[in-house]
């Protein structure tokens, strides 16, 4: 069982309200190149909004540490494997999904600012270089170092919807914490990174109904 006395402090709820719904609004705001008009280069998609991209970015790295603490409460006083797997995938979600925050999004962003300068065959060599980093997340190793931090978050929020289903939560529950996990690590830009946060919100509130009601 929840010890429910906790689940009610205000700091608590701050955290696991406030973190998915901060990041809803910072997805919204993140330039997202699946929903831009067509650019042919990592610059030319940056150039006009790279404090944008370095802000949102900045950010994020202050909120994957509450972002983890949020599944971490959701199954505090929970026993069983799966909320035992959920809590031991937090150490490398926060690890790896924070590596990639600063490598592809904050250094990308860092080499578009310091070539907005360059003119001529400086601008395009800049832009050969910033795309051959971008891209590199793909290669092996950096896409390695992703692939880790995504599969870490897929398991955090898989394993704590079973747990808290298996507590006496509703299915949807699960649907929701699945959804959170797949959507927000494949991509944490809206559409899909908003969508993954409205369903971790959701499941936030659903397990504060149930524990106030268990409380009354």
């Amino acid at each position: 069982m929840a010890r429910t006395g906790i689940s009610t402090r205000p700091m608590r709820r701050l955290v696991t309200i406030g973190t998915p719904a901060v990041l809803i609004v910072v997805s919204l705001f993140h330039p997202s190149r699946l929903i831009s008009q067509f650019s042919p280069t990592v610059f030319e998609f940056l150039r006009q909004q790279v404090f944008v991209w370095l802000a949102v970015h900045v950010v994020q790295l202050f909120l994957i540490g509450p972002l983890g603490l949020t599944v971490w409460y959701l199954t505090e006083g929970l026993e069983g494997r799966f909320a035992r797997a959920s809590r031991a995938a937090l150490i490398p979600f926060l690890v790896f999904y924070s590596a990639l925050d600063s490598i592809v999004g904050i250094g990308t962003g860092m080499l578009v600012w310091q070539s907005l300068d360059f003119t001529g065959q400086q601008r395009a060599v800049a832009e050969q270089v910033i795309q051959r980093f971008y891209d590199s997340q793909f290669d092996p190793f950096p896409g390695l170092v992703i692939l880790i931090g995504a599969i870490a978050w897929i398991v955090v929020c898989t394993g704590a919807g079973v747990a808290l289903w298996r507590a006496g939560e509703s299915r949807w529950v699960v649907v929701l914490m699945v959804l959170a996990g797949v959507l927000f690590g494949i991509y944490h830009p809206f559409p899909t990174g908003t969508v993954a946060m409205f369903c971790l919100l959701a499941t936030v509130i659903m397990r504060e109904r149930h524990l106030r009601t268990a409380g009354s």
